[in-house]
């Protein structure tokens, strides 16, 4: 949530209803396989065409700006929070091939792979949390991810 002075309680309030909503509608379409023939539809539409935006945004899926627009992106206190977010993230990759996660993980992540996992989705939140999402995917949290234990934890509920 924003922590900025400019927003209202008002629209404060609005987001923290819409939240749950948005999070679960996004959260599931990141489990969903992709469509690779929607690659090759967006060449043939016309940039700024309602077509390639509706094409753009089957491959997004749902998000913040569908119901708010841009408000919550404008303000000093969302660029300072995904400023340092990107930082983190950027400072958490591995230097070397053998210390990256699924390299760690690399028998657990074969085992689900065999049982049909083709997609990670690692979100960057505090504490360890797993869930399937749809019948290939596996939503977890960059701290579960990052701990060769809470990995393969993660990994065993996708077998």
């Amino acid at each position: 949530m924003v922590r900025d002075s400019a927003v209202d309680a008002e629209t404060r309030a609005a987001w923290a209803e819409a939240w749950p909503r948005v999070w679960d509608a996004a959260a599931a379409h990141a489990g969903e396989e992709r469509d690779p023939g929607v690659f090759e539809e967006i060449q043939r539409t016309v940039v700024g065409s309602t077509e390639r935006a509706d094409l753009l945004h089957r491959i997004v899926g749902p998000n913040w700006r569908d119901l708010f627009g841009d408000t919550a992106f404008n303000s000093a206190s969302y660029r300072t929070w995904s400023d340092a977010a990107a930082h983190t993230q950027l400072m958490a990759l591995p230097a070397k091939l053998e210390d990256s996660p699924e390299r760690r993980s690399l028998p657990g992540l074969i085992r689900a792979w065999q049982a049909g996992l083709t997609k990670i989705v690692s979100i960057p939140c505090r504490g360890e949390f797993t869930r399937t999402v749809g019948r290939t995917g596996l939503l977890l949290t960059n701290t579960t991810r990052e701990d060769s234990d809470g990995y393969q934890r993660a990994l065993r509920t996708f077998v």
